[in-house]
């Protein structure tokens, strides 16, 4: 194989791990070449969520990488991506768009970020954003907002309870111009506010 064109927006892909991959895995010539054990491998690089290669005769391969999209910071250092894995924080995103922090105990990936998407959803008619969500080991939720505020939700039905504050807030925000810092919705039948 003389030539070999890789292409595709994979920022996060480590280059040269992948390009060291790649021709441990180019036996071969332009027919011989086993495109099936060289896909496997380079799937196996980190960041890299699909990949296609193609023979372009008389003797290339074009190769084309996609990396995994993220969905949120996960704990302090690694980042959880939309086909569920968890991988090691890269630096380059850490500067990117709005990414939401989210973390608890080990095996709660998926009830914490369903839970993300409950809440956000939830929120958008206030137009607010969840920035960081936590689940604690004793199963206690809280979430922090993008302007900062924070909401202590308890262990159980948080849905309903994030409901009454955002049946609430309007008021909450006309009568004191916003100087709110926390809210806890721990109680059974009505919450409690901390002024800035």
């Amino acid at each position: 194989m003389r030539t070999v064109h890789v292409k595709g927006a994979a920022p996060e892909v480590d280059s040269v791990l992948f390009d060291k991959v790649l021709r441990e895995n180019l036996h071969g010539n332009f027919f011989s070449v086993n495109l099936g054990t060289l896909h496997r491998s380079l799937m196996h690089v980190p960041w890299v969520d699909v990949v296609a290669i193609k023979r372009e005769w008389p003797s290339a391969l074009q190769v084309t990488v996609t990396q995994k999209q993220v969905l949120a910071r996960w704990g302090d250092d690694a980042f959880l991506t939309k086909d569920g894995s968890v991988i090691a924080r890269s630096s380059a995103l850490a500067s990117k768009d709005f990414i939401p922090s989210l973390s608890g105990p080990e095996g709660s990936i998926n009830k914490v970020y369903i839970t993300y998407e409950q809440l956000d959803e939830q929120l958008k008619i206030l137009d607010l954003q969840v920035s960081k969500l936590q689940l604690t080991s004793s199963g206690q939720w809280s979430a922090v907002l993008t302007d900062g505020l924070v909401l202590q939700l308890g262990a159980n039905d948080i849905r309903r309870r994030l409901g009454l504050f955002v049946q609430l807030y309007p008021q909450l925000v006309q009568e004191n111009k916003g100087n709110i810092s926390l809210v806890d919705l721990r109680y059974s039948n009505g919450l409690a506010v901390r002024w800035k």
